[in-house]
């Protein structure tokens, strides 16, 4: 009798990690965070070294905090493996808005999240990055890893696995008093030491550097992609211009092209590229080149395309100048 309680029961559970969270009805999604809160904002998703995915989120909350990140883990099944509501990253405070930011996942099953807000107070904002592990252990500790210290305002910061467990961030950071803006990077590993002594950073004085993509590539290198923006002229709504730049790191951070490549040099770039869409998608072509893809509308204000190039691993352009159209 008891075999066959047992036997039963091992098929119940079977029968329910089978069927999981996930709802076969595409009308009927599966609730990640919830209980009636005011406000959710910028959702993240990262596939796990398990086949389960990460997911985090911005959740509203009243002044001075203004926001919280919460991190929360499925299986492949989308049951869900940490607390109801997820664990805590941070609860700022951050400002009345909030920038993008970059969830991620490594090879021993944790998360790494990198995000800015103001945790030393509102004169400036600081990017900070944690790892999180499977069960939802804080393991760089409950603040993170700082990763800035100057007065400047950054956003978006971005992150990519460069190995098994060590970490590229990139952000942007902004001078007020001038409106331009730099890109930093640095390095984290695993134990949430930072190996580099300084950031690395990327700067123009004559124009805004902005939106760092990054890409990890085969050899152990990787892409930094970015805008650079000039203004057209010194009067209030006059256009901006934006040109796409590329240059190829080693894992020291030093550059390994003499200078940093120009993917798009059309003027009339960022005047048809919303400001949303500033994500530069790339892809390693397995011998330390890429493929970069963006979104413009040169030819139609109205009908946009994506446009894509292709950069062997010395940096040559090898398509059409400017991209050749992902659609005809």
């Amino acid at each position: 009798m008891r075999t066959v309680f047992l036997s039963i029961l091992c098929v119940c559970f079977s029968i329910l990690s089978v069927t999981g969270q996930w709802s076969n009805d595409p009308a009927l999604n599966a609730k990640i965070f919830g209980n009636n809160q005011p406000e959710y904002a910028l959702p993240k998703i990262a596939a796990d070294a398990s086949g389960g995915f990460y997911i985090s989120t911005f959740r509203a909350t009243s002044a001075p905090k203004n926001f919280l990140v919460s991190l929360q883990r499925t299986d492949l099944n989308g049951n869900l493996l940490l607390p109801s509501g997820g664990v805590l990253v941070t609860d700022g405070p951050f400002r009345t808005w909030i920038s993008d930011y970059k969830l991620i996942s490594d090879a021993d099953t944790c998360a790494i999240i990198t995000y800015e807000s103001m945790e030393e107070g509102p004169s400036a904002s600081q990017v900070y990055a944690h790892r999180f592990s499977s069960t939802g252990q804080a393991l760089w500790g409950s603040s993170g890893v700082k990763l800035t210290q100057s007065s400047l305002m950054k956003y978006s910061p971005n992150a990519i696995l460069l190995a098994e467990r060590e970490y590229i961030m990139a952000w942007s950071e902004y001078f007020i008093d001038t409106s331009k803006s730099l890109i930093a990077m640095h390095k984290v590993d695993a134990d949430g030491s930072l190996p580099w002594e300084h950031p690395v950073v990327l700067i123009n004085e004559d124009s805004t550097f902005q939106c760092p993509s990054l890409l990890s590539l085969h050899d152990g290198n990787f892409i930094v992609a970015w805008f650079r923006q000039v203004k057209t002229g010194a009067q209030i709504g006059q256009e901006f211009m934006r040109y796409i730049f590329a240059q190829k790191f080693d894992k020291a951070g030093y550059p390994l092209w003499p200078e940093p490549i120009q993917i798009c040099n059309l003027d009339t770039l960022a005047y048809t590229i919303p400001r949303e869409i500033t994500i530069l998608p790339m892809v390693d072509d397995g011998a330390g080149g890429f493929f970069i893809a963006w979104y413009d509308s040169r030819t139609d204000r109205m009908n946009p395309n994506v446009y894509i190039q292709y950069v062997d691993q010395e940096g040559q352009i090898k398509w059409k100048t400017n991209g050749i159209p992902a659609i005809e």
